[in-house]
């Protein structure tokens, strides 16, 4: 770290009374040669319910003997935050990232972050069709202070969609997962997909939730079992205009979730510089606020 010129990154924080400690965590750091970065590797902390005389303090910065592991940082994004840590004895966290991967926009319990995807599409993102069908708008969104509005003028064509980055997943064996999202239709009726397949991309299958509602928010959610076998899976959107009509088949899309089912996903948006603007809970819904400062 001294010859990477990182000299405020703390390793150990001892908090004393008198020449007792009362307190004190520490932070192993490790190299990531693919980020070339200093990253911390795990945390530990004093577990301790009264003065202690006699601490041993860390002579190297990766052996800590007075102290309880705390958690395992496991995963990093490509610029170098933080997206999956383990606790001792608990399930993992994983985080997703947005604004330009400044800030979180997702925290995931009892899950890893090869496993999730989330977009209240608050910034552009790479979308099939993107831009000649689809838009971000302001002026009709269910949370944040975006949605993707997907117009779709020529009926004759039928359905238009638009996949989402693909989500690369890892599993032993089948899993449950969930998809969800907020529909607003001015006129066709709208599908989610989930498409699912093998490491060489080869579609294995796939499940859907639809709505024919018009002119007001619908939330969707459905669980699909992925098998073993399932290595990608791809989110789509579906804008069902079949028929003319004055309408031009006009679809607004927002907080697009995508989690195993068994974990819980908050999510956030954010006006940068200023704060976070909303926080949707588990169930997709307005919550407080739960992210540490």
């Amino acid at each position: 770290m001294i010859s990477r010129n990182i000299l405020t990154a703390p390793i150990e924080q001892i908090y004393k009374v008198d020449s007792d400690v009362v307190n004190a965590k520490a932070t192993e750091y490790q190299y990531n040669a693919t980020l070339d970065l200093v990253l911390p590797k795990a945390q530990y902390v004093l577990e301790t319910t009264a003065p202690i005389g006699s601490f041993t303090e860390s002579s190297n910065g990766t052996t800590f003997t007075s102290y309880s592991k705390w958690a395992d940082f496991t995963d990093y994004d490509g610029v170098g935050n933080l997206s999956s840590y383990n606790r001792e004895k608990d399930v993992s966290t994983a985080f997703l990232w947005g604004y330009n991967s400044t800030l979180p926009i997702a925290k995931v319990s009892n899950a890893v972050s090869n496993e999730i995807f989330h977009s209240s599409f608050e910034e552009e993102v790479e979308i099939d069709g993107w831009p000649t069908y689809t838009s971000l708008v302001d002026n009709k969104k269910h949370s944040g202070t975006y949605s993707i509005k997907s117009t779709n003028t020529n009926y004759l064509s039928g359905e238009i969609f638009h996949s989402l980055p693909k989500i690369y997943i890892d599993n032993s064996q089948t899993k449950k997962y969930r998809l969800s999202g907020w529909v607003y239709s001015e006129g066709p009726s709208v599908e989610i997909h989930a498409l699912y397949y093998n490491a060489s991309g080869t579609y294995l299958g796939g499940d859907n939730i639809y709505t024919t509602a018009t002119k007001r928010w619908v939330y969707l959610e459905m669980e699909i079992d992925l098998p073993s076998t399932a290595k990608q899976l791809s989110v789509r959107l579906d804008n069902n205009k079949w028929t003319s009509g004055t309408s031009d088949g006009i679809v607004y899309y927002d907080d697009v979730r995508f989690y195993p089912a068994d974990a819980e996903m908050t999510t956030y948006t954010h006006t940068p510089w200023i704060g976070i603007t909303s926080v949707s809970d588990q169930n997709d819904h307005p919550a407080e606020n739960d992210m540490p400062d």
